[in-house]
């Protein structure tokens, strides 16, 4: 067994008073003397710069010793990468990520082909041809092809990254939130409000999830016309609730920066609750396995095997949306062709599932198709009819089958009432998103502060409390439901 373990870079060693070259040889002294076998630099936003290569290396190895590997982990973001490895090559870094030329640069790895082609004949060359790359370079072209709506929507590279310091792996998440949220023409903004809020937090290590936070905040500021400090004001940010995630950092749920959070942000944030005094996870009860996979089994319907019930305990929420999507979707939309999965049938068009799984099949299908291909053909799409319904009629193997649909709204369309802001007993959506809770019901008494509902947005989390002891007198949404800002959510009379 190896234990790998890594630092986070994080600013510039060259020029950081935080995360200089002291910090960086204290904390691979501490992971040495913890069993540490080798050391990893995780240079998440790729803000690493030829120029600290060098700096970098003596400093672990100043804490580490000479002899142990050190594996090099970082992004493109700012297009400088491929530089930064060739240095660490040539100053005897033993490890370094790459990905495949047609996966590669932007927020993700460098290039190995460029890198295998530029390392051609010099003294660390790692003699692979880059052109015996190609054949992979194609495949996963392809493959990305497929999934081109989760691109981030860069074009190049961008030195701003150095500013703003945003992980390459958040990069993606963080501007997809920003569209769905329907800031997409302020992410120049989000930008700048990302790199105002790390400063305000004390410039910490960015890294998931402690820089979903820092996103979080930042989305949640712009949606609100608030600047970073602002927060320290409390006439502008009076009856505010933060995202969960927010406070949960300033708890201590992910632990405690080496300097500390200024305390000045850690009162505006936590409002009075209380910090932990102890290792986040060092409270928590051992996992019942057994019993967890008895209540889920029960709860979902659904046998699940040893797989299923530790992404239930590790990702609880990820978990419960995807055993709601297999309820409402089937389980057999899994094993659909990638294409037809994202962009649905052209009309005509066929597509097979091969070997569905007897358990699936027994559940979704009544029978066990263990062996038997299923063959889908989309034969026609009907008329629009009231309530937005329309009649899909398939062939499914050897048989027509019509299905009731109701036809998306526009992207952005909200058709449920909205609430006046003029009349205190309209309870509003704080943000657009989706209902993740609805924890009330009509006619249910309510105190000033109560936590009503939790709206969603992606993972950017935000509860919605009761401004007034009173109680519910309608409810407009329930949980799943999509909102737009302003929303009516319930009436509390």
């Amino acid at each position: 067994k190896v234990a790998e373990c890594c630092v986070c870079y994080t600013s510039d060693i060259t020029t950081s008073s935080v995360y200089n070259a002291e910090y960086y040889t204290n904390l691979a002294k501490e992971l040495c003397d913890a069993g540490a076998h080798t050391i990893a630099i995780k240079d998440m936003a790729g803000l690493m710069k030829p120029s600290g290569v060098v700096p970098i290396l003596n400093a672990i190895r100043a804490g580490a010793g000479d002899d142990i590997p050190i594996h090099f982990h970082t992004h493109c973001t700012s297009s400088a990468s491929l530089a930064v490895a060739m240095e660490m090559t040539r100053q005897g870094c033993d490890i370094i990520d790459f990905a495949i030329a047609s996966m590669a640069d932007l927020t993700s790895q460098p290039s190995l082909n460029a890198f295998c082609a530029a390392m051609a004949g010099m003294p660390r060359d790692p003699k692979i041809n880059y052109l015996a790359l190609e054949p992979l370079d194609v495949y996963w072209m392809k493959v990305r092809e497929m999934y081109a709506p989760f691109e981030t929507g860069m074009l190049s590279g961008s030195a701003r990254v150095y500013d703003h310091e945003i992980p390459g792996g958040q990069y993606a998440n963080l501007f997809v939130q920003c569209k769905s949220m329907g800031l997409g023409d302020r992410w120049e903004e989000v930008l700048d409000a990302y790199r105002d809020v790390n400063q305000l937090f004390g410039d910490i290590v960015k890294v998931t999830p402690s820089s979903k936070c820092v996103g979080d905040l930042a989305l949640f500021l712009i949606n609100k016309n608030l600047k970073a400090f602002d927060i320290l004001d409390p006439e502008k940010t009076k009856n505010i609730d933060y995202p969960d995630s927010v406070v949960g950092l300033f708890e201590g749920r992910l632990g405690f920066p080496h300097r500390g959070f200024p305390d000045e942000v850690t009162s505006a944030i936590l409002q009075g609750k209380p910090k932990l005094t102890i290792r986040p996870s060092s409270a928590l009860p051992p996992a019942d396995f057994t019993k967890t996979q008895i209540e889920l089994s029960d709860k979902y319907g659904v046998q699940l095997d040893d797989e299923r019930v530790m992404a239930a305990l590790l990702y609880p929420k990820v978990f419960d949306d995807y055993m709601n999507f297999c309820a409402t979707n089937t389980a057999a939309a899994a094993f659909l062709p990638t294409p037809i999965f994202w962009y649905s049938f052209s009309i005509g068009q066929t597509a097979t599932i091969s070997k569905l799984p007897s358990e699936i099949a027994q559940k979704e299908l009544g029978s066990t198709l263990e062996s038997e291909e299923i063959t889908l053909t989309l034969k026609r799409v009907g008329p629009l009819k009231a309530g937005r319904m329309r009649t899909i009629v398939f062939q499914v193997n050897d048989k027509e089958q019509h299905v009731e649909v109701k036809n998306p709204a526009a992207e952005g369309e909200f058709d449920g009432p909205m609430a006046d802001t003029s009349n205190p007993n309209h309870l509003p959506s704080p943000m657009p998103g989706m209902v993740d809770k609805c924890h009330i019901e009509v006619g249910q008494s309510v105190v000033a502060g109560q936590e009503l509902f939790i709206v969603s947005a992606l993972k950017m989390e935000v509860k919605v409390r009761a401004p007034r002891d009173g109680k519910i007198d309608k409810l407009y949404v329930e949980a799943r439901d999509k909102l737009v800002e302003g929303a009516l959510m319930a009436v509390i009379s």
